[in-house]
């Protein structure tokens, strides 16, 4: 958990500096246009595929530990189990639906790929008179690609 806590942490300093740092070279083109095209985009879909690797890291530990419970409740078959969170979160109730809460999963997510989303907004409106179409139809391409 310290390390999900860490990873949005870092992530989101990093890029409220490069923001920062963009807006104060708002007058010099080309490195801001980066900032915003590139280096921001970059670094929010680099913080979420850490965060979701700890997400993972945090599942694997979860699943291993419901086998140990189920283990140990398998030894004393009187009455209720146990132990029995890892377990708990798994069940389903009557909507097929489980205890676990997945609205903080949400809001990172959503929080990085439209900060990303948002700059790469920016980065289009600060280069659109510059470039011809073509070029920014592959470059949202890319920033599609990206955040797939």
């Amino acid at each position: 958990m310290k390390g999900r806590q860490s990873t949005i942490r870092m992530g989101m300093a990093t890029v409220g500096v490069v923001i920062a740092a963009g807006f104060n070279v708002w007058d010099k083109t080309p490195l801001s246009d980066l900032v915003f095209l590139a280096f921001n985009p970059i670094i929010c879909y680099l913080t979420l595929i850490i965060w979701i690797g700890e997400v993972t890291r945090m599942m694997r530990v979860g699943n291993y530990l419901s086998l140990i419970e189920k283990k140990l409740n398998g030894y004393f078959k009187e009455g209720d189990p146990i132990i029995y969170w890892e377990n708990w979160l798994r069940t389903k109730n009557d909507k097929d639906q489980t205890p676990q809460i997945k609205d903080n999963y949400r809001a990172i997510i959503s929080l990085f790929l439209g900060t990303a989303i948002s700059s790469t907004a920016i980065g289009f409106y600060r280069v659109w008179d510059k470039l011809q179409l073509w070029i920014l139809i592959c470059g949202f391409i890319v920033e599609l690609l990206l955040f797939y």
